[in-house]
């Protein structure tokens, strides 16, 4: 921005490559470094927000004293609301940023794929995902997340080099998202890609300028079917052909009824509308005691004597979370929660819809950041949100999750230039 001092601007160019530097870090086994990384960043993010706005100090001093949350991994536990406040406050360091500074930001952060792919090289395969501070489910939301985001990139780049170049890059995520064991990374972003298109594409629309294209009809019936051939197979595979297909149906049925279990919860209690609070006794609720299908899946004979220990001792305890962010936000901060969530898709829709809306010719360099890059990862986020709950994912990826969504309240390089 024009009316920023020079050392702001020149800052804000490179600022964004704390995230794959403390990435790097925490595969190193360094995470109080890495979350210092993290920690200045946000504080210099919010910094730079203030000198635009004065209102930011507020957030600012916000952010500073709840560093330790950051820092220190401080409210680690599945359910914290510091989980939500670097969330909120990662959205407040992005908002209303120009979009030509969206693009050096998307480019960087794109770079964690590096220190991943390094790290698992120096991995067997029996390990590959697997370090002391991140477990391979919080890992594999990450790599999801980088190629949902990787995928904009190629979609917003100018020249057909540029979009090569970074299909390359992201063509290293894969063999580790094959290899890895988790599912998320691979349906998911799948699935948000391909959702995002559909929703991008006018009803009317036709591939070639003489409209001897396939209609829309054509291309949904191809994309429903590749995702249903593709969900059958893996389906076919984690269940039955993996050598822990015992143990991921044991999973998968846990993850259902635990969460429609936690979702009951606050109307049970009598407290719908305000939840029962961050770290409550929901799991004590939710155990194999009151849930008996856990017990039931136990008992199954697939299971290999090592495998039925380990189920044996997690249903005991019972989950420590919800696996459904819309569950376990519903539980603890009740229909309010709930509500707000609702508000922010609400919000992201209509950005969309808006840009959906303005004709080829009269859209901005906004509106194509919206629908190429944005909203597949808004998307990849709502999926993801579907199977897992956010309140377990680390700092690194709260604060990517928060930040990545103030892409939708980007300004027009347009309206930059007029400034």
């Amino acid at each position: 921005m024009k009316s920023q001092h020079p050392v702001l601007r020149q800052a804000d160019g490179w600022l964004d490559l704390c995230i794959p530097i403390s990435s790097a870090l925490l595969l190193a086994a360094q995470p109080l470094a890495a979350y210092s990384v993290l920690g200045f960043w946000l504080a210099a993010r919010l910094c730079l927000q203030s000198a635009q706005q004065p209102i930011f100090l507020i957030f600012l001093c916000l952010a500073l004293t709840n560093m330790g949350a950051v820092v220190l991994e401080r409210g680690s536990q599945p359910s914290d609301a510091s989980d939500l406040l670097i969330i909120s406050l990662s959205f407040a360091a992005g908002v209303q940023r120009p979009t030509e500074q969206w693009h050096r930001s998307l480019t960087q952060i794109s770079l964690c794929l590096l220190p991943i792919a390094i790290a698992a090289c120096l991995k067997t395969p029996e390990t590959l995902l697997q370090f002391p501070d991140i477990n391979v489910n919080r890992l594999s939301f990450l790599l999801g997340l980088l190629i949902t985001m990787t995928w904009g990139l190629i979609q917003i780049s100018d020249t057909a080099k540029a979009r090569l170049a970074w299909m390359a890059w992201m063509s290293m995520a894969l063999p580790l998202v094959l290899l890895s064991g988790s599912r998320a990374p691979l349906i998911l972003p799948t699935l948000g890609i391909a959702i995002a298109v559909l929703l991008t594409r006018k009803l009317t629309s036709r591939d070639s300028p003489d409209g001897t294209g396939r209609p829309l009809w054509q291309k949904v019936l191809a994309v429903i079917t590749g995702i249903a051939i593709l969900a059958a197979g893996a389906t076919q595979f984690w269940y039955h052909k993996a050598a822990d297909s015992g143990i991921n149906r044991v999973s998968d049925t846990w993850r259902t009824t635990t969460a429609l279990c936690w979702a009951k919860q606050p109307f049970t209690e009598g407290v719908p509308w305000l939840g029962l609070g961050h770290v409550n006794k929901i799991r004590k609720h939710c155990d194999s005691k009151k849930l008996p299908a856990m017990q039931d899946v136990i008992n199954n004979s697939a299971l290999t004597e090592e495998q039925s220990k380990i189920a044996t001792r997690a249903a005991a305890k019972g989950l420590p979370h919800a696996h459904n962010a819309y569950a376990q936000i519903l539980a603890e901060t009740g229909l309010v929660g709930l509500g707000a969530v609702a508000t922010a898709a609400m919000w992201i829709a209509r950005t969309v819809q808006r840009s959906r809306l303005t004709p080829a010719n009269k859209q901005t360099s906004r509106d194509g950041l919206v629908l190429r890059a944005a909203l597949p990862i808004a998307l990849y986020l709502a999926t993801a949100g579907a199977t897992t709950s956010f309140h377990l994912y680390l700092p690194i990826n709260q604060i990517l999750i928060g930040y990545l969504m103030a892409t939708f309240s980007a300004r027009p390089a347009e309206q930059e230039a007029s400034i």
